[in-house]
C-alpha cells in the first residue's frame, strides 16, 4: 500500500498536468506531457507530526487538539492511543487528545503503511515509559531503530531489547540526562 503522502503528490502533479495512474497493489504509471502548469494546493498536515503532538500531550498528561488532522490515515496509531486509555475525539478533520493520568501498557508491531509507523515507534516507546506495566514494541521496518533506547534508560526507563523487540516497563518518573539523538 501507497503512504498517503504519494497520493498527495500525485493529486499534485495531476493537477499541475501530470498522467498518472495507480494500479494494484503498488505500481505508479506515468506517461510523460510536455508541460505542467502552476497551481494553488494546500498540502495535507503531517500524520507523523501529528502522532508526536500527541505523544507530547500523552507524555506531559496534558490536552491538545490538532485541527487539519489527517484523521483517515492515522487510524491504527489513533487505536493504540484509545487503547492506552487516552480520551481522543475525532471528527473528519480535527483531532482533541485528552491524556489518560495513568495509562495502560499495550503491543505492538511496527509496519508499513497502513500499519503503525516506524517514525512513531521512538515517541511511543517513550509514552510507554509512563504506562502502567509492561509493554513490548516488535520493530519490523529498520533492523537498527532502537538508538533511542539507551537515552531513555539514562533517564531511568526499564526498557529491554533482545533483536528487534523492546519490552518496556513503565515507571513513575523519567528524569533529565545528557543524551544523543541517534534517530528522528
Amino acid at each position: 500500500t501507497l503512504e498517503p503522502e504519494v497520493f498527495e503528490l500525485i493529486a499534485v502533479l495531476k493537477k499541475m498536468g501530470a498522467e498518472i495512474c495507480c494500479k494494484v497493489p503498488a505500481t505508479i504509471c506515468i506517461t510523460g506531457v510536455k508541460d505542467l502548469h502552476p497551481i494553488e494546493h494546500t498540502v495535507m498536515t503531517d500524520r507523523l507530526e501529528a502522532g508526536t503532538l500527541l505523544l507530547a500531550a500523552a507524555v506531559t498528561r496534558g490536552t491538545i487538539f490538532i485541527p487539519h488532522a489527517p484523521v483517515d490515515s492515522m487510524e491504527l496509531f489513533l487505536q493504540k492511543l484509545d487503547d492506552m486509555g487516552h480520551q481522543i475525539t475525532c471528527n473528519a478533520q480535527s483531532i482533541n487528545f485528552v491524556a489518560a493520568q495513568n495509562s495502560k501498557p499495550l503491543a505492538f508491531k511496527t509496519m508499513p503503511y497502513p500499519g503503525f509507523p516506524t517514525d512513531l515507534q521512538a515517541p511511543m516507546m517513550a509514552a510507554l515509559c509512563y504506562a502502567q506495566g509492561t509493554s513490548v514494541i516488535h520493530e519490523t521496518v529498520f533492523e537498527d531503530r532502537m538508538g533511542h533506547v539507551e537515552g531513555l534508560r539514562k533517564m531511568g526507563a526499564h526498557i529491554d531489547v533482545r533483536g528487534g523487540v523492546a519490552t518496556i516497563k513503565g515507571v513513575d518518573t523519567l528524569y533529565g540526562a545528557f543524551v544523543t539523538a541517534h534517530d528522528i
